[in-house]
């Protein structure tokens, strides 16, 4: 039954979010230089009066094919986890 339960929880936390890159991606990497970590924030319109800054992490070979192939202001479509309060290393990403 736990199994069911943490497959469940994945599918229940997903975030799907399309907007834009505010600015220049920070790429930095992980204590052990193994790990790209790719940091930004999206502009994300919630209606016409309203926009939410959404910040983003990128892991990995994702960080790298997102510093390749995107700059400030580039639209992208995000399908994600989204973890608060948490840093990556704490949550088990890193």
């Amino acid at each position: 039954m736990k199994n069911k339960a943490c497959k469940l929880f994945l599918i229940m936390n997903n975030i799907y979010l399309i907007g834009r890159f505010t600015k220049e991606h920070d790429v930095q990497e992980s204590k052990d230089k193994k790990t790209k970590i790719l940091r930004n924030t999206i502009a994300v319109s919630r209606d016409k009066e309203t926009t939410d800054f959404i910040p983003v992490t990128f892991l990995g070979k994702l960080a790298e094919t997102v510093e390749k192939y995107t700059t400030k202001g580039n639209r992208i479509s995000i399908v994600g986890a989204l973890v608060i309060g948490e840093s990556a290393v704490t949550a088990g990403i890193l």
